[in-house]
């Protein structure tokens, strides 16, 4: 119970720490440039973007959009860890994009600043 007169105030936070080891190959701020992108079908009749970061450094992406046929549409935002593969869910896509597709993304620096980015979609299929 709080007295007449007072204000009481509760914060949840939540940070991130990654620890690196002396001598990572690269450069982190150059990771997000580095992945690459395809569209692929999901088991629900729908779509995803499925990244994969060749890097040795996690890439965190704030907001993850796809362009195609002058149509934009949105992504969950995610990470990706070092020589891993992630499925972005593409919200209201049910068909396959055309040769056009590019993604849009906004990666999440060291600072914590957004950085933004695009690259190519290509086609693909699930593993």
């Amino acid at each position: 119970n709080t007295a007449a007169g007072q204000l009481q105030l509760v914060f949840r936070t939540r940070i991130k720490v990654l620890f690196r080891p002396d001598g990572l190959p690269g450069a982190a701020n150059e990771s997000p440039t580095r992945v690459t992108w395809a569209v692929v079908p999901d088991t629900k009749g729908k779509y995803a973007l499925k990244a994969t970061n060749p890097t040795a450094y996690f890439v965190n992406l704030g907001e993850v959009s796809l362009t195609t046929g002058g149509k934009h549409f949105k992504a969950a935002p995610g990470f990706i860890g070092p020589g891993e593969s992630q499925l972005f869910p593409v919200a209201d896509l049910g068909e396959q994009p055309g040769a056009d597709a590019k993604v849009s993304y906004t990666s999440i620096n060291d600072y914590g600043a957004g950085v933004s980015g695009e690259q190519p979609a290509r086609a693909g299929s699930m593993p």
